[in-house]
């Protein structure tokens, strides 16, 4: 995944400053720069706007690019660092007999992954969608991992073992 904000789309950023400096410009002439100085001539007015933009644009460069520039590489590397771990894991999970799951507020997986499938004969997709419900095969709120799975759904942290299959989850 590729970060939302990089600096490939500078032409985006030239050109929202180009059009914040003319804005600025035509400002300048109208109300700025007869307050700070008697405007004789379109050369002296030329001259004012140019001052007025070099101020701007350097301002732009100190206070609003560089803090961006900063933050971006800051996500970027994040972001890297992320992609990192999220690789670790699924490594991990991928060697340890393990299964490790997220479900909906419905019950329903959302996500499954790591090699304990193979126990089951089954595969990560045949499980995605399908409700606690109707992987355990009962319709009993009060069937233990379903109890449990509800708890955490109110917030409360759970840890329990339960026995199914021959196998200890």
């Amino acid at each position: 995944r590729q970060s939302m904000m990089k600096w490939n789309h500078w032409p985006l950023y030239v050109g929202a400053i180009i059009f914040l400096l003319i804005l600025l410009l035509e400002a300048a002439g109208e109300f700025i720069l007869p307050l700070v100085m008697p405007v004789r001539t379109r050369s002296e007015m030329f001259l004012g706007h140019i001052g007025i933009a070099v101020v701007v644009c350097l301002f732009l460069v100190f206070f609003v690019l560089r803090p961006l520039a900063r933050n971006m590489k800051e996500m970027e590397g994040g972001e890297a660092t992320l992609a990192s771990a999220k690789s670790r894991l699924r490594e991990m999970l991928l060697r340890l007999p393990v299964l490790v799951w997220t479900t909906n507020k419905e019950l329903q997986f959302t996500s499954a992954e790591g090699s304990g499938y193979r126990f089951f004969n089954m595969l990560p997709d045949q499980i995605l969608g399908k409700s606690l419900y109707e992987y355990f095969e009962v319709n009993d709120p009060e069937f233990y991992p379903i109890k449990m799975h509800q708890r955490v759904l109110r917030g409360e942290s759970v840890r329990y073992d339960f026995e199914w299959m021959g196998h200890i989850f």
